[in-house]
């Protein structure tokens, strides 16, 4: 965390700037909100026709030879392997698109100084130039996390955590769409990052498991809860969360807009990021007992 050494914002300043006290979008050659907006429309609806496509083409029929041995219909499966089959193809898309979003967040941040400072998210604030790498990147994972919310309704595997998963989905989608009309795009990216890298492990461990594969099952599992706690449990509320809420003022001389609606969304992210570790314990537990991670959200311990 590093200390705040410059002269609090000059707000007269960015008044004249086009700063009207709520919004400030200062595009360096990017397309208007308007135009942001609808991209965002078209990449939701876009989202479940991609993944409907590739689980057709190519998703499902991997996770059908890699687990039944060969290419076969639904109809010649038993009902136990074809669930599995159908939670395979569920992490096979969400690996590939939390790698994709990674990639995206990592190359756009890395070479900039508030990768490693947090006193960059606020530094010049808001007179922050969105580079045509944060738009994509806003755009896409807001895009994704609206369309989540139908798939998690209308399509994926209902799982014993579905409310709190529901309740992450909707206060992604409103920080995403705050933190981009507020300019905190540079705080929003290292967020986006540190949860799409812990989400990747994730996914990749229960492929794993679906394989059995329990010795490399447990050692990418192992990677994964490692991830959480220094990424979700340490870095995202230590460094984050404390930037956002008190050197964000510091820097500043005043709260950001909408403060605590802000800072309160992110709270509430940490207590998910707490519940969700007492799950991923009593799976490390279980792993410890029978020698293989397992997916407790699930309705049959058999699953």
């Amino acid at each position: 965390m590093a200390a705040a050494t410059e002269a609090p914002f000059d707000w007269q300043a960015a008044a004249r700037a086009g700063w009207n006290g709520k919004w400030f979008q200062p595009k360096d050659g990017i397309p208007s909100l308007q135009s942001d907006y609808v991209g965002v429309a078209v990449l939701a609806i876009a989202f479940p026709t991609i993944r409907y496509i590739l689980h057709k083409l190519l998703l499902q029929p991997i996770a059908r030879y890699v687990l039944a041995g060969r290419f076969q219909s639904a109809q010649r499966l038993p009902d136990k392997l074809n669930s599995k089959i159908d939670k395979f193809c569920e992490s096979e898309w969400k690996f590939l698109i939390y790698s994709l979003f990674t990639y995206m967040a990592f190359t756009t941040a890395v070479d900039e100084p508030w990768f490693m400072d947090t006193s960059y998210f606020w530094r010049n604030y808001p007179n922050h130039p969105l580079t045509s790498g944060l738009s994509l990147l806003y755009c896409s994972e807001m895009a994704f996390y609206i369309s989540s919310v139908g798939m998690l309704v209308f399509w994926e595997i209902r799982r014993k955590d579905f409310g709190v998963m529901m309740v992450h989905h909707l206060a992604t989608v409103v920080l995403i769409g705050l933190s981009y009309h507020l300019n905190f795009t540079r705080v929003g990216c290292m967020i986006l990052l540190l949860h799409d890298a812990c989400d990747i492990l994730m996914e990749l461990a229960k492929m794993l498991k679906y394989l059995n594969q329990d010795f490399w099952g447990s050692v990418t599992f192992g990677l994964f809860m490692l991830a959480w706690i220094v990424l979700r449990l340490l870095y995202f509320p230590v460094w984050v969360l404390w930037s956002t809420s008190v050197e964000s003022t510091e820097i500043l001389g005043k709260p950001v807009p909408y403060y605590h609606l802000f800072n309160g969304l992110l709270s509430l992210l940490v207590l998910l990021h707490f519940y969700w570790f007492g799950l991923i314990a009593k799976i490390a537990w279980r792993a410890l007992a029978t020698g293989a991670p397992d997916d407790i959200r699930e309705d049959s311990d058999e699953d």
